[in-house]
């Protein structure tokens, strides 16, 4: 499958570059690493050789992404593992896995670097016959669960067909049963089709809504606050006190901020907040006024006068 001539050149001239440039650091690394560096130079060449298996995956799947409504898919647009699920979707899977062996050798690498600034003496076990073996199962392990993690929630679903069938026909001119492919759909979708009653269906919508603003909160109000804390150290930008005109003021509003979102999105919170503080109710004369009808009054009302 076809989807523009850069998704369809990008990776193989990606493996190309990563077949010359890789080995190139592998012998730069053989021949001229320090006797200093120690140990941490089959670091180096464990990440060469894991660059050279992930370009290589990722030119023998190339990955397509589609995103519809509320759903996206993941699918293999060629190579020799371009089947139906459900042996196309598990090549998916173990596609996105190397994501996550990439953050396990990053991982170690942190780890070998702190140890051998803060605690050099423990060095000794990154030479050691065990820590290789360690080391590739711990890559392994992390890959294998998030694997795991990948088939069990995102495994094309007959609602996830239902809803990308049209849109994958109309831009791929393919049938999507027969893509291998994996994908979620969002949960504001599958309350559309949940079995329960209208009343909790809109309950559980005003719940979803809050909490992705809950999600989205603490990412403006607490990690970016940590992240420029912790950054600008490293990268060596000296913004002494002007961060605390920002990270401080930012973290003491994350308690503030959550429970007004939780009331804003919770119809039922919303109405007795502006019902305590008289808002948002209007009286009879002034909704007769704004739509400029006469509103008849009631028997009860006649009987009184």
């Amino acid at each position: 499958m076809r989807l523009n001539p850069l998704h369809e050149y990008c990776p193989y001239v990606s493996l190309i570059l990563s077949l010359v440039v890789n080995p190139y650091l592998i012998y730069l690394i053989l021949k001229h690493t320090r006797h200093e560096v120690g140990s941490y130079k089959y670091i180096l060449l464990s990440f060469a050789a894991f660059d050279i298996l992930y370009s290589s995956v990722d030119a023998l799947v190339k990955p397509g992404f589609h995103v519809h409504k509320s759903a996206f898919i993941v699918f293999i647009t060629g190579g020799p593992l371009n089947y139906p699920p459900p042996i196309g979707s598990i090549a998916v899977c173990i596609y996105l896995s190397f994501f996550s062996m990439s953050l396990a050798i990053l991982s170690i690498h942190f780890l070998y670097r702190y140890i051998a600034i803060v605690h050099s003496k423990w060095l000794v076990h990154f030479s050691s016959w065990y820590s290789f073996p360690l080391c590739v199962i711990y890559v392994l392990a992390l890959a294998l669960i998030w694997s795991l993690s990948t088939i069990s929630t995102m495994y094309p679903t007959p609602l996830l067909y239902d809803m990308m069938r049209n849109s994958v026909l109309a831009d791929y001119d393919a049938v999507i049963e027969e893509l291998g492919c994996i994908g979620p759909v969002y949960i504001q979708q599958t309350l559309k089709h949940a079995a329960m009653s209208q009343k909790v269906r809109d309950l559980q919508t005003q719940l979803f809504r809050a909490l992705i603003v809950q999600t989205i909160i603490p990412s403006i109000t607490n990690y970016l606050p940590a992240f420029v804390t912790l950054a600008t150290p490293i990268f060596g930008i000296d913004i002494g006190k002007l961060n605390n005109y920002y990270s401080p003021v930012m973290v003491c509003l994350f308690p503030v901020l959550d429970p007004l979102c939780i009331i804003y999105f919770v119809k039922d919170y919303k109405k007795a907040v502006q019902k305590a503080f008289g808002c948002g109710q209007k009286s009879v004369e002034d909704s007769s006024t704004a739509t400029g009808k006469y509103i008849a009054p009631s028997r009860h009302s006649l009987e009184h006068s």
